[in-house]
């Protein structure tokens, strides 16, 4: 489903390098080339696939993405040195199970941050990606919160089916 948003090229270096994500090696992994075309690097080595791509920070050399490397019920945003060197690093906090989106500022310094999870209403808030620091929340979506305490669901529970041949 985000095929769209994964696809084309993301130009750095003054146009003499660009980024693109494929399948080429049996994962969906981001993938530096030259501008003629020569592979520099898998930025995202593993057994895992990005998710989509967030932004670029060229001037800080790093590109984030999303993925979730060991549960594909969430979304988490990671990062690698954008030079293809360095190894994953994951940027939303540990303590936050479910699903994040970020909307970068322009450097890439700040983000509004969306989180939530089947079970609890989106928390937008803008933060400071480096840290992760918690600026200021901007919705917390509390009467949704408080309706929903009242109405008494049962958290939702993912159960894995194993369908043949070590698949789950």
């Amino acid at each position: 489903s985000s095929q769209g948003r994964n696809s084309g090229l993301t130009w750095i270096r003054g146009g003499e390098a660009f980024v693109v994500v494929s399948e080429k090696d049996g994962w969906r992994h981001a993938f530096l080339y030259s501008r003629d075309g020569k592979e520099i690097a898998v930025l995202t080595p593993g057994a895992y696939d990005v998710i989509e791509r967030a932004t670029i920070d060229e001037a800080a050399g790093w590109y984030y993405f999303y993925a979730s490397p060991e549960n594909g019920t969430e979304k988490y945003l990671y990062r690698v040195p954008l030079d293809g060197t360095g190894r994953m690093e994951r940027i939303t906090p540990q303590d936050q199970p479910g699903t994040h989106v970020y909307d970068f500022s322009p450097d890439a310094k700040w983000a509004f941050h969306t989180y939530s999870t089947l079970d609890t209403p989106p928390v937008v808030e803008l933060v400071e990606i480096s840290g992760h620091r918690k600026v200021r929340i901007i919705e917390d979506n509390q009467s949704i919160r408080e309706k929903m305490k009242s109405i008494g669901s049962r958290p939702t529970e993912f159960l894995k089916l194993e369908i043949g041949q070590g698949i789950s």
